[in-house]
């Protein structure tokens, strides 16, 4: 987690007035620094964070003292990758506040704010999830969210066929079967290319409908989730391909944490009971320490038929 530091009201904070050629050659450093960053990464100076990072990864592995490398250089690396990471989720949190600033302020004394980090990769129920948490709680006005969504941003290439959509990879798996019974025994290729090329247009079509869908259900936008609460919540948009595992986005996601006073990790697929916030918060304050972290195992929960109606916890 991240954050600035404010003020406390005695005066200390007071930033005093200095030369203003001290101040440009200050900033000139700076953006010397950083880009010295992205060139000891070997990556361009407007190069992405998922760029960068899987050039951090793949420099970790050439200079790990393990692997007969040079420790120095090693701490050369992360500090570099650590500071474009840093920039480059400051950014992202002015970005995303400056676009989701919350409509009611609450008194954190008294209703402490809780905020949900998320990682949803390409999962329908992600959408569920989050309108199940505001749905829910008690006091939705303290319920503040991080999402990182993975899915389909774009459109897939035109002319192209993938079986990244479940339902186009069925499609798919039945064309080739009746393409291999067209073809017979003695493999008419000819009439198999020509069998293929005229399914192409129904897996096309398939394929564009099922991005649609995806597209939908990845945002706060969607109907099922309460529209006066879209500003409580933070998204970062990334194609699927971009996606580096769980604890790459769980790490994105938490990183637009804000100053909330408390923080839930929830997975993409969770359902909340009601007033869930009233129960976690009075079951924090019994505990012994105030350090203390709750965590558990969640119970199953059968998936609900339409969007925006209550899920149905089971045993198993």
């Amino acid at each position: 987690q991240h954050a600035k530091g404010g003020g406390d009201g005695d005066g200390d904070d007071k930033v005093s007035t200095s030369d203003p050629q001290d101040a440009e050659d200050c900033n000139e450093a700076n953006a010397d620094d950083e880009s010295s960053d992205f060139h000891r990464l070997g990556v361009p100076v407007d190069a992405p964070l998922n760029v960068c990072r899987s050039a951090y990864l793949k420099r970790v592995v050439e200079s790990h003292p393990a692997l007969a490398g040079s420790a120095d250089d090693l701490a050369l690396y992360r500090a570099s990758f650590e500071r474009i990471a840093e920039s480059s989720m400051e950014s992202l949190r002015d970005a995303t506040a400056a676009a989701a600033q919350p409509r009611v302020q609450v008194n954190a004394t008294n209703h402490p704010r809780i905020f949900l980090a998320m990682a949803c990769y390409r999962d329908p129920e992600g959408i569920r999830s989050l309108a199940s948490a505001f749905r829910n709680a008690a006091n939705p006005r303290r319920v503040f969210a991080g999402v990182c969504w993975h899915y389909a941003t774009t459109p897939e290439p035109k002319g192209e066929v993938t079986r990244a959509y479940l339902r186009v990879n069925r499609l798919t798996a039945k064309i080739e079967d009746e393409a291999q019974m067209i073809g017979g025994q003695g493999r008419d290729l000819d009439a198999e290319e020509k069998f293929l090329k005229k399914c192409m247009k129904h897996q096309r079509k398939l394929q564009k409908e099922e991005q649609r869908l995806e597209a939908d259900c990845h945002t706060t936008a969607h109907p099922c989730f309460p529209a006066e609460f879209r500003s409580h919540v933070r998204e970062v948009h990334e194609h699927y391909t971009q996606a580096d595992g769980p604890s790459y986005a769980r790490w994105i996601a938490h990183a637009l944490w804000m100053g909330e006073e408390f923080t839930l990790q929830v997975d993409s697929h969770t359902r909340f009971v009601k007033d869930w916030d009233e129960i976690l918060l009075r079951q924090y304050a019994a505990c012994p320490h105030e350090k203390c972290v709750l965590t558990n195992h969640l119970l199953a929960y059968e998936r609900a038929p339409k969007l925006g109606e209550d899920a149905q916890v089971t045993n198993g």
